[in-house]
């Protein structure tokens, strides 16, 4: 039989076996030479069964244990939070960069939305940049493709020369009409932080010059915009329209007198100028040439050489013989041939009448060289030609001719 001298020692605080001359237990700390003199840990045999006892902790460990739980939560909550910054910084920048914001146009304009390119472009104001502009008459660039971005020039007093991120140019190439085209476009944003906005300065596209003589207003694609008689002097944007790139259909906005005569315009990064053409309505020729005929009729009833249907002290008739009989009688005119007329606008936009085909007309009268009676008449005639001008006007709605 071993005796108790024999046996391991063990912890008085947690009763596990401690190794002789060790000052701390290896289980729960605690200080062996303080807590009393060792007692020999129980020796069993091969049929003895030993009741577990408890795990008791120090009171050492107590105090420690909540302390380290503590700051490992605070360390792992700061490191989670690092890194859900640091993915939404990312996701911010990856989709607010300059390019992002010309990706964003050329999307507005596939998707014809004058409204969306108003916002992206920063052209509220622009007769393009409406709801209606582009839903009609517009075909988008195609095969878009940002080339490069480039971020401006040092700002001043930067001694260590770096980029000035609030300012890029972004190169972009695209195709209209079958034709490739590259552009720079500018931006640029203001203040400080992740959620500033690029704001486009030179958006693509070109000033366009709507020519016209005839009529104040034209349509592009589908917006009304202000015509000018030539484009300003020395490359100046004065009535000139900005519009982006695409294929328009450019049209004259019609009027009881003219319509228009559709053209296609291809708007790319270039200045162009564009002349809108018109056309007088088939009705209003046709109104003309009837009034033209009244007109004639009219004279050609009246029994004079100089007839006169109107009441102003001008003859308004295309008919009339100058003799050099002093007396003459029994005037009668014959319409042989009616004049073919052509109605054009004029440079300063009116409509007037032109005659492409003169007329023919024959009088016969009779005429007498004695002054006193009685007289003796002889019988005469002659054939003239016809020939109207004078301009269109509408009048309540109503075409008239003023010849």
């Amino acid at each position: 039989m071993s005796t108790q001298l024999d046996a391991p020692a063990s912890c008085p605080s947690c009763a596990a076996p401690a190794r002789a001359g060790a000052r701390f237990c290896r289980a729960c700390g605690a200080e062996l030479s303080s807590a009393g003199p060792l007692v020999p840990a129980p020796r069993t045999g091969e049929h003895d069964q030993v009741a577990a006892r408890p795990r008791i902790r120090s009171a050492t460990w107590r105090r420690w244990l909540p302390g380290r739980r503590l700051r490992l939560i605070l360390a792992g909550a700061v490191v989670v939070v690092l890194l859900v910054g640091y993915g939404v910084t990312s996701l911010i920048a990856a989709g607010n960069g300059p390019d992002d914001r010309v990706r964003d146009l050329f999307a507005a304009l596939a998707d014809r939305d004058g409204v969306q390119l108003g916002k992206v472009a920063d052209c509220d104001g622009s007769a393009m940049c409406q709801p209606a502009s582009l839903r009609q008459g517009y075909q988008p660039p195609e095969q878009v493709e940002i080339r490069s971005v480039a971020y401006g020039d040092p700002a001043a007093g930067d001694t260590t020369r770096r980029p000035n991120r609030n300012r890029a140019t972004v190169s972009v190439r695209y195709q209209v009409g079958g034709q490739a085209h590259d552009q720079a476009v500018t931006l640029t944003r203001d203040g400080r932080g992740l959620l500033r906005s690029w704001r486009v300065l030179d958006p693509p596209g070109a000033l366009m010059d709507v020519i016209s003589a005839t009529v104040p207003t034209a349509r592009l694609a589908g917006a009304e915009v202000a015509t000018v008689r030539a484009p300003a002097a020395d490359d100046r944007s004065d009535g000139a329209v900005w519009a982006p790139p695409g294929v328009y259909t450019l049209a004259a906005v019609d009027t009881p007198l003219v319509a228009a005569v559709p053209s296609t315009v291809v708007v790319a990064a270039d200045r162009q100028a564009a002349t809108v053409d018109v056309t007088v309505r088939p009705e209003v020729v046709d109104a003309v040439t009837g009034q033209v005929r009244e007109r004639i009729d009219a004279c050609a009833r009246q029994p004079d050489l100089q007839p006169d249907t109107g009441s102003g002290p001008l003859s308004n008739c295309p008919l009339g013989v100058t003799t050099r009989y002093a007396f003459t009688r029994d005037a009668r005119w014959a319409v042989l041939e009616y004049p073919r007329v052509e109605l054009r606008q004029d440079d300063a936009g009116a409509v007037t009448v032109r005659t492409v085909t003169p007329g023919r007309a024959r009088v016969t009268y009779s005429y007498t060289l004695d002054v006193v009676e009685p007289r003796s008449w002889t019988s005469t005639a002659e054939t003239l030609d016809i020939t109207v001008g004078g301009a269109v006007a509408v009048d309540s709605g109503r075409i008239v001719w003023a010849g």
